[in-house]
C-alpha cells in the first residue's frame, strides 16, 4: 500500500474545506433570516399613558423705542468745535405681551464720529460729543431697548435711525442739524 504524501493530504483537505464553509455560511444566513424574522414584533410604543396635558404658550418681547429725536431745545454751540448733540426718546411701556426695557443701547457711526453707550432704563436722553473740526460731517444714531434679568438678555428691534450733521454758525461756532 502506498502512503499519501503531505502535499496530497493538504490538497484533499482544501477540496472539502471551502465547500463546507460556504454551506455553513448559507445555513447560518438562512437561519438568521427566517428564524429571527419570526421573533421581531412591530410596536408603536413600549408604554402608554392616559394622562393629558394642556397649557398655554405665550411669548413676550421687549418693546422698542419708536419715538426718538435730536433735541432742538438743548442745541449746543461751541467756539471752534466741541459741544454735543442731545438725543431724547420716549420710553416704551410694559404691555400684556411686551416688557419695559431695563436699559438702552445707543450706537452711532459716520464721519462725525463713532461710538456706543448703554444707559439705564429710567434714562431717556443722551448727548453725543461733537468732534473738534468735524464741520460738515455726519453720523447715524440708533437706539435698541434691552431687557436683562440675571443671565437672560433680550433685545428689541432697533429704532429708526437719525442722522446728525455738524454745521457751522458764522464760521466759528459749531452746531448740528438732525434728520
Amino acid at each position: 500500500m502506498r502512503r499519501a504524501s503531505t502535499e496530497q493530504i493538504a490538497t484533499g483537505r482544501r477540496r472539502w474545506v471551502a465547500p463546507a464553509a460556504a454551506l455553513a455560511a448559507a445555513a447560518l444566513g438562512f437561519a438568521v433570516a427566517f428564524g429571527a424574522g419570526n421573533t421581531i414584533h412591530r410596536t408603536d410604543a413600549a408604554w402608554t399613558d392616559a394622562e393629558v396635558v394642556t397649557g398655554t404658550l405665550t411669548t413676550l418681547k421687549v418693546n422698542p423705542v419708536t419715538v426718538f429725536a435730536c433735541n432742538p431745545n438743548e442745541a449746543q454751540v461751541s467756539l471752534l468745535g466741541g459741544g454735543a448733540v442731545p438725543l431724547v426718546w420716549t420710553a416704551p411701556v410694559a404691555t400684556a405681551d411686551g416688557l419695559a426695557p431695563t436699559s438702552y443701547l445707543l450706537s452711532w457711526s459716520g464721519t462725525a464720529g463713532s461710538g456706543s453707550a448703554e444707559v439705564a432704563g429710567n434714562v431717556t436722553s443722551y448727548s453725543i460729543s461733537m468732534g473738534v473740526l468735524a464741520l460738515g460731517q455726519s453720523s447715524t444714531v440708533t437706539i435698541t431697548a434691552k431687557w436683562s434679568n440675571g443671565s437672560t438678555t433680550w433685545l428689541a428691534a432697533t429704532s429708526p435711525a437719525k442722522t446728525y450733521t455738524i454745521t457751522t454758525v458764522l464760521g466759528l461756532l459749531n452746531g448740528y442739524r438732525c434728520s
